[in-house]
């Protein structure tokens, strides 16, 4: 049953990726991708493009996770996936802000949103304006970056989808640095929890976000939290977290052949 093994592969390269295995999520990811294009099986090609689009992305490689994202919603496009292509598209943008483009994903992240109000998808919806609130912040937009954030926390309350909430606490946490202001406490209590018990890509992010805010508020341990989560994330090749939390405080980091280096 090959059909069941594409499915089987996927869920693998899922469960790797959350464990920090990455080189063997993309093996999984490659392999299912294979029998999916043997087979015919379009939307289940879309998504292994998608993964690895993402494993890219943590990995640091971003002009190669903008690429892939695009084929994903190529393939998304060609099976008739509308909701898929929607959230290929919104990662996307956000690997083009992570990539200096930001003034490229904007129109994009808008577009997205405009769809998913359509739908009254509000679980959706808040992930989208959390994306608009960090590229709006990445453009130097901070009071749009903060209304932005500001509608994606109205959207969240009462949903109980830990990790899609998550991405809302770390944008927001994130605009609060920027802002200057106090994070909402409920945020900062999910930060914490997911600190300490979310899978290792959650982990780091969560700590991510703590520590910056640590360092604006002139907390004495932030630095040295934001040199721990640097080296954790280097040493299992979440070059991406590593390289913000690099620059967070102040330590070199550099591209080469299109992959983020840490010095």
């Amino acid at each position: 049953n090959k059909k069941g093994v594409v499915m089987s592969l996927g869920n693998i390269t899922l469960s790797l990726r959350d464990l920090g295995d990455l080189e063997g999520a993309l093996r999984s990811s490659e392999e299912a991708l294979e029998i999916a294009r043997e087979i015919g099986l379009k939307k289940n090609v879309a998504q292994e493009l998608f993964d690895q689009a993402l494993l890219l992305a943590d990995r640091g490689e971003m002009p190669a996770a903008v690429g892939k994202f695009g084929e994903s919603i190529a393939a998304y496009r060609d099976a008739n996936a509308e909701p898929d292509l929607l959230q290929a598209r919104l990662e996307r943008a956000g690997a083009l802000v992570l990539s200096a483009r930001a003034s490229e994903a904007e129109p994009e992240i808008r577009e997205v949103l405009q769809s998913l109000r359509r739908e009254k998808s509000a679980e959706k919806e808040m992930l989208a304006d959390a994306a608009l609130a960090d590229c709006l912040l990445a453009l130097g937009r901070l009071p749009e970056a903060r209304a932005a954030v500001a509608e994606a926390i109205r959207l969240s309350a009462g949903l109980e989808h830990e990790r899609d909430r998550l991405d809302v606490a770390c944008a927001a946490a994130r605009v609060s640095v920027a802002d200057a202001a106090p994070l909402d406490a409920g945020l900062r209590r999910l930060l914490s929890e997911a600190a300490k018990t979310g899978v290792l890509r959650e982990r780091l992010e969560a700590r991510l976000a703590l520590a910056e805010l640590g360092r604006s508020r002139d907390d004495a341990s932030a630095a040295h939290e934001l040199r721990s989560v640097e080296a954790e994330a280097k040493s299992k090749g979440f070059l991406q977290i590593a390289a913000r939390a690099a620059k967070a405080h102040g330590g070199a980091s550099e591209r080469s052949g299109g992959r983020m280096v840490l010095k």
